[in-house]
């Protein structure tokens, strides 16, 4: 498989993909007692200054149910028709999920005009690509964005700022279908320029260097893209406005043949986590201990597990807030397993860890009623896949195939890993609006507020392109974690930019036969 090394500068400079603005500091958000038009244009020209105009004499025709999204689809530019092309199919979800999840209008401003900015120009080209190195292995269909919401479990779901907005990036070249380097994206977008003021910058970007230092030690340079990995850049948003980065690197798998240069010191689809002893230490002594328990764990009560390490990531935050995640994927999915690696083996044990598996046991019994009473009961998808990109059908395991996704966090300080697991929806649901309603079901049971329909009402909203009845796909994943403190659940979003596109194509073809 080739490398190759891509100009990023040359990328970024390009106004086609990427919006030429001055850096500015911090934006003042305007009163709330303005209307929504006046706080995204005030927070808009503040992001843009004088290098822009904007349109400001339209008429929304057809409205969806985010304002801030309609404004500003009027009132900027249009960059290039592939910023639209991602503007218009992935954008458009993200409107819908700030105003959903009840964002203050000047944050939901400031999060829609960076990705106009500076995140469309990274979702790569328009048209799907056909081979492995051109598809993402983010979602169903290829395309490189996935969104999600961490859910509280007690909060209103109309309540101001009531869930959590991230999502990732898998980030591609506009123009020539290769994979940009990782490293050199957050660097951008952590940079005064590329930040836009928007993107924090506290803590710094020591522990991604030094990861990126140890798992490729022999890479030449930074703009090198080492083949067969995969690089993730994680988005949190704020209700403040504000953006924190995150970094992933799925490593490629044992390559005999590979060049030196792009040796690794670890590879996925290994069992194999004593490499990592080289890295945490130097991240943080503290986080020694945990990676051993995770090892002791995989080496006895985990032996049988089938974990496979897939991907390492951090955060890009202050040294107390930061963590190490290690993700790890498995062919086996029993609920009994489930428990077992959750609790990892019975080594995590404890009021806290009982009550939290209870709760982890009532979201797998309403996602699975068929394995309810069975605790040794395999998953299977309950629907025909058939739409798996040829070029991973013959492909090692991995997001296209049947498993599950756990990640293991290393906190600083924390004597324990604190486990994740990911349920593959997209996969092993039946549709999404089966998926939604399930996962309803878990938060009322658990005590969440809400009118009966809120949860599929807020993703039909945010992915309109079709009928959550229709098939899996929109839904990727759902995911319980026992942090800490308590625990967390989040919901996994695709777009399904390429597959909405091509239905859309087959659709106009259909009409245009019947005239």
């Amino acid at each position: 498989m080739p490398s190759h090394v891509v100009d990023h500068a040359a990328l970024w400079a390009d106004g086609k993909y990427f919006a030429q603005v001055p850096s500015f500091g911090k934006i003042t958000p305007p009163p709330e007692t303005l209307s929504v038009r006046e706080i995204v244009f005030s927070v808009t020209k503040q992001l843009l200054g004088d290098s822009y105009t904007l349109n400001e004499d339209f008429v929304i025709e057809k409205p969806t149910d985010s304002e801030v999204y309609d404004i500003l689809t009027y009132a900027l530019p249009i960059l290039s028709e592939q910023s639209k092309f991602f503007w218009d199919r992935a954008a458009r979800t993200l409107g819908s999920m700030l105003a959903t999840a009840k964002y203050p209008i000047h944050a939901q401003t400031s999060h829609l005009v960076f990705w106009w900015a500076r995140l469309g120009g990274i979702n790569g080209p328009t048209i799907k690509g056909t081979s492995k190195e051109q598809l993402s292995e983010f979602t169903r269909d290829g395309s490189c964005v996935e969104f999600s919401w961490v859910i509280p479990s007690d909060t209103d779901p109309t309540a101001p700022a009531n869930r959590k907005i991230r999502f990732g990036i898998d980030p591609f070249h506009p123009d020539l279908r290769t994979r940009l380097s990782g490293s050199i994206v957050t660097d951008y977008l952590w940079s005064e320029a590329g930040g836009m003021g928007i993107v924090s910058q506290k803590g710094g970007k020591d522990w991604r260097d030094k990861i990126e230092k140890w798992l490729f030690p022999n890479l030449e340079h930074p703009e090198q893209v080492v083949p067969g990995c995969t690089y993730f850049v994680g988005f949190d948003l704020e209700p403040s406005g504000n953006i924190t980065l995150k970094h992933y690197y799925m490593p490629p798998a044992p390559d005999p043949n590979v060049e030196n240069a792009f040796k690794s010191a670890t590879n996925r689809l290994t069992s194999d986590l004593s490499p990592f002893r080289a890295i945490v230490g130097d991240l943080h002594p503290s986080l020694t201990k945990p990676l051993d328990v995770l090892i002791d764990f995989l080496a006895n009560e985990g032996k049988d597990s089938g974990l496979l390490f897939a991907m390492v990531a951090c955060d890009l935050k202050p040294l107390k807030d930061n963590r190490l995640k290690l993700y790890m994927w498995t062919p086996r999915h029993t609920l009994k397993q489930i428990i077992h690696n959750m609790t990892l083996g019975g080594k995590l044990k404890g009021p806290k860890y009982d009550a939290d598996i209870a709760d982890l046991t009532k979201l797998f019994k309403n996602l699975f009623p068929y394995a309810a009473n069975d605790e040794d009961k395999e998953l299977y998808s309950q629907h025909i896949i058939d739409d798996v990109p040829e070029a991973y059908q013959e492909e090692q395991p991995g997001r296209h195939d049947a498993g599950l996704l756990y990640y293991f966090e290393l906190f600083v300080d924390e004597p324990n890993p604190y486990p994740k697991v990911y349920f593959l929806m997209d996969f092993f649901g039946r549709n999404d609006l089966t998926t939604a309603q399930s996962v309803e079901g878990f938060l009322r049971e658990v005590g969440k507020p809400g009118e009966s329909g809120w949860f599929p009402g807020d993703i039909a909203r945010a992915c309109p392109h079709r009928d959550l009845a229709a098939r899996t796909g929109t839904q990727t994943g759902f995911s319980f974690g026992i942090k800490p403190k308590g625990w967390d659940v989040t919901g996994y979003y695709s777009p399904e930019v390429f597959r909405a596109a091509e239905e859309a194509e087959e659709r106009l073809k259909k009409l245009n036969l019947k005239n």
